[in-house]
């Protein structure tokens, strides 16, 4: 068995290659996981074919071209934009407000069902507002002092003419 070590960004990696007579079982260790990369069925022979992922990463032409296809095939911008571009790119590719789940309509709460509540528990002592005790003290104070409240729906004056026919 061979370990090779290498490092990508802040994280350290590991490989491990156990050789056999049929093949090669390469195991990886990323962090503290170890994982079962592939299992060839191949004779190991000297070989120029680990070399030829060489070129990808190194800017050359080719390597150029295969970055851009793989970030065409996992749709991402091809060509390196600067940040202003970056930022169009991200809000454009992100999800559109009108189906994210904390914008939807089924987000906001049911003010009719909420309001018909507090009046019922109000009305049976469970629920105590102070604006609505306020709004009622004023008004006794506005029928006191002369002043016209309006009257509820359906019961103005047009109503008590209609009721007097």
């Amino acid at each position: 068995m061979r370990r090779c070590a290498f490092e990508y960004g802040s994280s350290h990696f590991w490989k491990e290659k156990m050789f056999f007579s049929s093949g090669c079982l390469i195991v990886e260790q990323i962090g503290s996981f170890k994982v079962l990369c592939r299992m060839s069925a191949i004779r190991v022979m000297g070989s120029r074919i680990q070399h030829v992922g060489r070129g990808i990463s190194q800017p050359t032409p080719y390597g150029r071209r295969m970055d851009r296809l793989a970030n065409r095939i996992f749709n991402e911008v091809s060509r390196p934009t600067d940040t202003r571009s970056m930022k169009v790119v991200t809000v454009m590719s992100a999800e559109p407000l009108e189906q994210r789940d904390d914008k939807s309509v089924g987000y906001y709460p049911n003010q009719p069902m909420f309001h018909y509540l507090t009046k019922m528990l109000r009305f049976h002592g469970l629920f105590f507002d102070d604006h609505v005790v306020f709004r009622q003290v004023q008004d006794e104070l506005k029928l006191l002092r002369g002043k016209v409240i309006r009257p509820a729906i359906g019961q103005g004056k047009r109503a008590q003419l209609r009721g007097k026919k």
